[in-house]
Protein backbone atom coordinates (compact mmCIF):
# COMPACT_ATOMS: atom_id res chain seq x y z
CA UNK A 1 0.00 0.00 0.00
CA UNK A 2 1.22 3.43 -1.15
CA UNK A 3 1.51 5.85 1.78
CA UNK A 4 0.13 9.34 1.21
CA UNK A 5 1.69 12.55 2.21
CA UNK A 6 -1.54 15.00 3.85
CA UNK A 7 -1.52 18.51 3.78
CA UNK A 8 -3.69 20.80 6.31
CA UNK A 9 -4.29 24.13 5.73
CA UNK A 10 -5.02 25.79 9.02
CA UNK A 11 -6.49 29.36 9.07
CA UNK A 12 -6.57 30.74 12.49
CA UNK A 13 -7.65 34.07 11.08
CA UNK A 14 -8.86 35.47 7.88
CA UNK A 15 -5.98 35.42 5.96
CA UNK A 16 -6.13 33.48 2.29
CA UNK A 17 -2.54 32.33 2.24
CA UNK A 18 -1.88 30.01 5.00
CA UNK A 19 0.90 27.53 4.96
CA UNK A 20 0.89 24.21 3.87
CA UNK A 21 1.79 21.70 7.04
CA UNK A 22 2.93 18.10 4.78
CA UNK A 23 2.28 15.10 7.55
CA UNK A 24 2.59 12.03 7.45
CA UNK A 25 0.47 9.65 8.19
CA UNK A 26 0.44 5.95 9.03
CA UNK A 27 -2.31 2.81 7.91
CA UNK A 28 -4.20 1.74 10.60
CA UNK A 29 -2.56 -1.89 11.49
CA UNK A 30 -4.93 -4.85 10.25
CA UNK A 31 -7.31 -6.49 12.87
CA UNK A 32 -9.94 -8.98 12.70
CA UNK A 33 -13.51 -8.05 11.31
CA UNK A 34 -14.67 -8.19 14.81
CA UNK A 35 -12.29 -5.94 16.45
CA UNK A 36 -12.82 -3.44 13.63
CA UNK A 37 -16.79 -3.75 14.55
CA UNK A 38 -16.19 -3.14 17.83
CA UNK A 39 -13.36 -0.17 17.34
CA UNK A 40 -15.59 1.58 15.08
CA UNK A 41 -18.56 1.15 17.77
CA UNK A 42 -17.07 2.71 20.29
CA UNK A 43 -15.51 5.56 18.34
CA UNK A 44 -18.79 6.50 16.97
CA UNK A 45 -19.98 6.76 20.60
CA UNK A 46 -17.42 9.27 21.68
CA UNK A 47 -17.04 11.13 18.61
CA UNK A 48 -20.86 11.84 18.55
CA UNK A 49 -19.85 13.32 22.13
CA UNK A 50 -17.23 15.42 20.45
CA UNK A 51 -19.82 16.47 18.18
CA UNK A 52 -22.30 17.63 20.16
CA UNK A 53 -19.96 20.05 22.41
CA UNK A 54 -18.48 21.44 18.93
CA UNK A 55 -21.87 21.92 17.83
CA UNK A 56 -22.49 24.26 20.62
CA UNK A 57 -19.84 26.03 20.45
CA UNK A 58 -20.13 26.80 16.73
CA UNK A 59 -23.45 27.85 16.51
CA UNK A 60 -22.81 30.70 19.09
CA UNK A 61 -19.52 31.61 17.23
CA UNK A 62 -19.85 33.92 14.29
CA UNK A 63 -16.33 34.06 13.54
CA UNK A 64 -15.92 30.09 13.32
CA UNK A 65 -18.98 30.20 10.70
CA UNK A 66 -16.90 32.87 8.87
CA UNK A 67 -13.50 30.40 8.62
CA UNK A 68 -15.73 27.63 7.59
CA UNK A 69 -16.97 29.50 4.39
CA UNK A 70 -13.63 31.13 3.60
CA UNK A 71 -11.97 27.90 3.66
CA UNK A 72 -14.17 26.40 1.43
CA UNK A 73 -13.90 29.47 -1.05
CA UNK A 74 -9.80 28.50 -0.42
CA UNK A 75 -10.76 24.75 -1.81
CA UNK A 76 -12.46 26.06 -4.95
CA UNK A 77 -9.60 28.70 -5.72
CA UNK A 78 -7.16 25.90 -5.47
CA UNK A 79 -8.85 22.53 -6.88
CA UNK A 80 -6.75 20.68 -9.33
CA UNK A 81 -7.30 21.50 -12.69
CA UNK A 82 -10.18 24.08 -12.44
CA UNK A 83 -12.36 20.90 -11.97
CA UNK A 84 -15.98 21.19 -12.49
CA UNK A 85 -18.32 22.22 -9.83
CA UNK A 86 -21.53 21.76 -11.43
CA UNK A 87 -23.70 19.24 -10.68
CA UNK A 88 -22.74 19.05 -7.00
CA UNK A 89 -24.66 17.29 -4.09
CA UNK A 90 -25.35 18.53 -0.67
CA UNK A 91 -27.06 17.61 2.18
CA UNK A 92 -28.82 18.86 4.74
CA UNK A 93 -27.39 18.37 8.25
CA UNK A 94 -29.00 15.86 10.64
CA UNK A 95 -28.74 16.17 14.13
CA UNK A 96 -25.47 17.82 15.43
CA UNK A 97 -23.81 17.89 11.73
CA UNK A 98 -22.45 21.07 10.75
CA UNK A 99 -24.78 23.02 8.66
CA UNK A 100 -23.16 22.65 4.92
CA UNK A 101 -26.07 25.14 3.35
CA UNK A 102 -24.30 28.30 3.44
CA UNK A 103 -21.71 26.34 1.45
CA UNK A 104 -24.24 25.51 -0.87
CA UNK A 105 -25.09 28.57 -1.20
CA UNK A 106 -21.86 30.13 -2.04
CA UNK A 107 -22.15 27.32 -5.40
CA UNK A 108 -25.36 28.34 -6.39
CA UNK A 109 -25.26 32.21 -6.07
CA UNK A 110 -21.85 32.77 -7.52
CA UNK A 111 -20.83 29.54 -9.26
CA UNK A 112 -24.24 29.35 -10.76
CA UNK A 113 -23.75 25.42 -9.43
CA UNK A 114 -26.60 22.89 -10.01
CA UNK A 115 -27.50 21.31 -6.38
CA UNK A 116 -28.45 18.02 -5.83
CA UNK A 117 -29.44 16.17 -2.33
CA UNK A 118 -28.55 12.57 -1.55
CA UNK A 119 -31.67 9.87 -1.51
CA UNK A 120 -31.64 6.78 -0.29
CA UNK A 121 -33.72 4.32 -1.65
CA UNK A 122 -32.62 1.34 -0.12
CA UNK A 123 -30.92 -0.48 2.55
CA UNK A 124 -28.28 -2.25 0.49
CA UNK A 125 -27.83 -0.05 -2.46
CA UNK A 126 -26.51 3.34 -3.47
CA UNK A 127 -27.35 6.90 -3.24
CA UNK A 128 -29.44 8.46 -6.19
CA UNK A 129 -29.19 12.31 -6.31
CA UNK A 130 -32.04 14.49 -7.24
CA UNK A 131 -32.15 18.16 -8.22
CA UNK A 132 -32.72 20.70 -5.22
CA UNK A 133 -33.60 24.31 -6.13
CA UNK A 134 -32.72 25.37 -2.39
CA UNK A 135 -36.63 25.33 -1.31
CA UNK A 136 -36.74 23.28 1.67
CA UNK A 137 -40.62 23.48 1.52
CA UNK A 138 -40.67 21.14 -1.53
CA UNK A 139 -38.55 18.20 0.09
CA UNK A 140 -40.14 14.99 1.49
CA UNK A 141 -38.83 12.81 4.53
CA UNK A 142 -36.59 9.90 3.87
CA UNK A 143 -34.58 7.97 5.89
CA UNK A 144 -32.46 8.12 9.12
CA UNK A 145 -33.85 11.57 9.72
CA UNK A 146 -33.62 12.82 6.23
CA UNK A 147 -35.17 15.42 4.12
CA UNK A 148 -35.37 15.16 -0.22
CA UNK A 149 -36.53 16.35 -3.22
CA UNK A 150 -39.73 14.44 -4.58
CA UNK A 151 -39.42 11.60 -7.31
CA UNK A 152 -40.32 13.92 -9.49
CA UNK A 153 -37.28 15.74 -9.46
CA UNK A 154 -34.54 15.40 -12.21
CA UNK A 155 -31.71 12.91 -11.32
CA UNK A 156 -27.74 13.66 -11.92
CA UNK A 157 -24.68 12.49 -10.91
CA UNK A 158 -22.40 15.17 -8.88
CA UNK A 159 -18.96 16.21 -9.76
CA UNK A 160 -18.44 17.30 -6.32
CA UNK A 161 -19.81 15.97 -3.71
CA UNK A 162 -20.18 17.18 0.02
CA UNK A 163 -20.11 14.02 2.37
CA UNK A 164 -21.31 14.16 6.14
CA UNK A 165 -19.71 12.14 8.36
CA UNK A 166 -19.08 11.23 12.22
CA UNK A 167 -15.22 11.06 12.28
CA UNK A 168 -12.06 11.49 9.91
CA UNK A 169 -8.48 11.25 10.23
CA UNK A 170 -5.45 13.04 8.58
CA UNK A 171 -5.61 10.64 5.60
CA UNK A 172 -8.94 11.93 4.95
CA UNK A 173 -10.71 8.65 5.41
CA UNK A 174 -14.03 8.82 6.88
CA UNK A 175 -16.16 7.05 9.52
CA UNK A 176 -19.75 7.30 9.09
CA UNK A 177 -23.35 5.92 10.99
CA UNK A 178 -22.78 2.66 9.35
CA UNK A 179 -25.44 2.05 6.54
CA UNK A 180 -22.17 2.21 4.14
CA UNK A 181 -24.09 4.38 1.38
CA UNK A 182 -21.40 6.37 0.51
CA UNK A 183 -19.37 3.76 0.51
CA UNK A 184 -21.08 2.00 -2.23
CA UNK A 185 -22.34 5.03 -4.20
CA UNK A 186 -18.70 6.11 -4.77
CA UNK A 187 -18.02 2.25 -5.21
CA UNK A 188 -20.48 2.03 -7.98
CA UNK A 189 -19.00 5.39 -9.55
CA UNK A 190 -15.31 4.17 -9.88
CA UNK A 191 -17.00 0.61 -11.74
CA UNK A 192 -18.56 3.68 -14.42
CA UNK A 193 -15.46 5.23 -14.70
CA UNK A 194 -16.44 8.48 -12.62
CA UNK A 195 -14.73 10.13 -10.07
CA UNK A 196 -16.33 12.98 -8.20
CA UNK A 197 -14.84 15.35 -6.10
CA UNK A 198 -15.07 14.65 -2.45
CA UNK A 199 -15.05 16.68 0.23
CA UNK A 200 -16.13 16.10 4.20
CA UNK A 201 -17.72 18.72 6.52
CA UNK A 202 -16.67 18.31 9.70
CA UNK A 203 -15.74 19.97 12.99
CA UNK A 204 -12.29 19.93 14.08
CA UNK A 205 -13.63 17.56 17.03
CA UNK A 206 -14.54 15.04 15.02
CA UNK A 207 -10.66 14.52 13.92
CA UNK A 208 -8.95 11.55 15.58
CA UNK A 209 -5.39 10.18 14.71
CA UNK A 210 -6.37 7.05 12.95
CA UNK A 211 -9.39 5.10 11.88
CA UNK A 212 -10.25 1.43 11.90
CA UNK A 213 -9.99 0.78 7.82
CA UNK A 214 -11.77 -1.94 5.71
CA UNK A 215 -11.25 -2.70 1.93
CA UNK A 216 -14.09 -0.97 0.89
CA UNK A 217 -14.02 2.31 3.12
CA UNK A 218 -13.56 4.88 0.59
CA UNK A 219 -11.07 7.95 1.55
CA UNK A 220 -11.92 11.24 0.82
CA UNK A 221 -10.29 13.95 -1.40
CA UNK A 222 -10.30 16.53 1.37
CA UNK A 223 -12.08 17.13 4.97
CA UNK A 224 -13.29 20.55 5.86
CA UNK A 225 -13.72 22.19 9.33
CA UNK A 226 -14.19 25.15 11.32
CA UNK A 227 -10.51 26.13 11.54
CA UNK A 228 -8.64 23.29 8.98
CA UNK A 229 -8.90 22.55 5.24
CA UNK A 230 -7.11 18.80 4.80
CA UNK A 231 -6.31 17.38 2.09
CA UNK A 232 -5.63 14.23 0.75
CA UNK A 233 -2.06 14.06 -1.49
Amino acid sequence: MTRRLVAAVILPSFSLSPPLLPLLCMPAPATSSEEFSDDKQRLRKHLLKQRTLAAHRYRSNADARQRLLTLFRLFLARRANDSPLSPCSGYLPIRDEIDPRPLMEELRLHHETELLLPVVVGADKPLVFRAFDGDETSLEDGAFQTKHPPERADEDIPVLMLVPLLGFDRSCRRLGYGGGFYDRTLEGLETRGLQPLTLGIAFDAQRTESLPVEAHDKPLDAVLSETTLYRRA
